[in-house]
């Protein structure tokens, strides 16, 4: 009769950067050799960009909230965080309908950066 082998596997970090490392895992009896790499270990560019990405997107939801207190147009802030989130909410604003006075495209916007950092 035939039995079967139980397959055990083993956990290994090996470094690639201080703070980041890829996971290994290893069949005990080294007849097959698995490598699970994390999204981290993907690239440095790619990490950086889901970062940027995310701060981007906490910076929509920022200019949302601010948008309900109506500040003042002229204070530093307020113009330095329209003028990194227009050049994608007014294009987005362009594409819906008009929902009378009701403005979504920062949801919108969030639902494209997570559909990208998904992506990455």
């Amino acid at each position: 009769a035939t039995s079967k082998k139980s397959l055990t596997l083993k956990k290994r970090h090996a470094p690639i950067t201080p703070g980041f490392s890829v996971a290994f895992l290893t069949q005990t009896d080294n007849l097959t050799h698995l490598s699970l790499i994390n999204h981290i270990a993907k690239g440095p560019l790619m990490f950086f960009l889901a970062n940027l990405l995310t701060i981007y997107g906490y910076i929509i939801i920022a200019r949302a909230l601010i948008s309900w207190m109506n500040p003042n147009p002229d204070n530093p802030l307020i113009k330095i965080i329209c003028a990194i989130t227009d050049p994608v909410l007014v294009p987005i604003r362009r594409l819906l309908p008009d929902l009378g006075g009701l403005d979504i495209s920062p949801f919108v916007a969030i639902v494209i950066i997570w559909f990208l950092i998904s992506l990455i």
